[in-house]
């Protein structure tokens, strides 16, 4: 069930319902389009409706060094979201070890707020805010890193001295 001002996702389609009618749903979609979706489309769709059960999970998987501890880490996260205005207190914020990658551990942080209509503000906001707290600490987003080795190689010729004396010749040479 989906009202007026409900923020929703129909087809891949996420907007703000603008108007529910006999015949169609019109939404206003997060970059400005109007979208139509007629009631005989939308009733064999999945339609996901983020305001119907209140708080929005804004989930953001970031990527940190190996060289930050784990507890730094999630201290930065948990300040950041303790001080920003559209995160809410309950429930608190979840911020955990996603998993290891090749060139960074990725955390898992996940923050509540009310309006789905400012989960993009919220997360440019979180972003840009972690990049100066990770200055501020003297650490940095990681970068993928490749060891590349150049070597080169050098193919010693056989050669086959053609007689006694320039097989002597060699011998003495390599001696000196």
């Amino acid at each position: 069930v989906i009202r007026e001002g409900d923020w929703v996702e129909i087809d891949g389609q996420i907007g703000r319902v603008a108007s529910i009618s006999w015949r169609d749903t019109e939404i206003n979609s997060l970059h400005g389009s109007k979208l139509t979706f007629p009631h005989t489309s939308s009733n064999s769709s999945t339609i996901k409706n983020f305001t119907s059960n209140g708080a929005h999970g804004n989930r953001l998987i970031v990527g940190l060094d190996y060289n930050m501890p784990p507890d730094i880490a999630k201290k930065l996260m948990q300040k950041i979201s303790d001080n920003h205005p559209l995160v809410l207190r309950k429930p608190a914020c979840i911020i955990r070890i996603s998993s290891f990658e090749e060139s960074c551990i990725n955390y898992e942080w996940i923050n509540w707020q009310e309006d789905y209509g400012q989960s993009r503000t919220l997360r440019g906001d979180l972003q840009e805010q972690l990049w100066y707290a990770l200055q501020r600490e003297g650490f940095s987003f990681p970068f993928s890193v490749r060891d590349v080795r150049i070597t080169k190689n050098i193919q010693q010729s056989k050669t086959h001295p053609s007689n006694k004396n320039s097989h002597f010749q060699t011998i003495q040479s390599l001696l000196k």
